[in-house]
């Protein structure tokens, strides 16, 4: 990826109780990269430009790769790169733990030297999938949620998980490739965390 910030959004589908109202979302543009409120009694839409933007027939797969994909392969290459994605319900960045009475929230800490920590923060390393996705599904299990109007299981909580791609030649000669990803072996250091 060339670019330091692309920003790309997804149109959900209407929920079925917003079917029939005259407010929706059109993407427009040479490139699919503009988005166009339009209303029935309204003549002046607004329009907002982004990177790309999915129509609601975009699934998972073609925004992995699309946007998701170059990223993973900058990644094992030695390439620094960030995600941040959200939703329109549970993506309220100031709707924390930190609103949920009894919960004191994100603890920060500074020692003396001055280096910042977060208590119960912890790194694992993994090397296949299987262990990835487990790890991702035990966090997933201690997130907050509660009902809202928008959903029954709105996220109260936002969650960290950051992979940090490793790789070390093999001493052994074996050169086979871990999961295809590299002719080097693959360690992945993974911190999660639920806010």
């Amino acid at each position: 990826m060339s670019d330091n910030i692309k920003v790309v959004v997804r149109v959900r589908p209407p929920l079925a109780r917003e079917e029939g109202e005259t407010l929706h979302w059109k993407v427009t543009g040479e490139d699919s990269n503009s988005l166009m409120q339009v209303t029935a009694h309204d003549k002046n839409a607004a329009t907002f430009s982004f990177d790309k933007v999915f129509d609601q027939t975009a699934d998972n797969e073609k925004i992995f790769t699309e946007v998701m994909q170059p990223i993973v392969e900058g990644a094992l290459n030695g390439i620094n790169g960030t995600v941040f994605a959200y939703g329109q319900t549970s993506s309220d960045l100031l709707v924390g733990r930190s609103n949920i009475p009894g919960n004191k929230g994100l603890v920060v800490r500074e020692d003396t030297s001055g280096n910042i920590h977060v208590p119960d923060l912890r790194e694992e390393c993994v090397n296949n999938q299987d262990k990835l996705l487990s790890m991702m599904h035990r966090g997933d299990r201690n997130r907050q949620v509660g009902c809202t109007n928008m959903n029954d299981r709105s996220s109260r909580s936002h969650t960290i998980f950051r992979i940090i791609v490793e790789s070390q030649t093999a001493i052994d000669g074996d050169n086979s490739l871990e999961a295809g990803l590299s002719e080097d072996d693959v360690a992945v250091t993974v911190s999660h965390l639920n806010l």
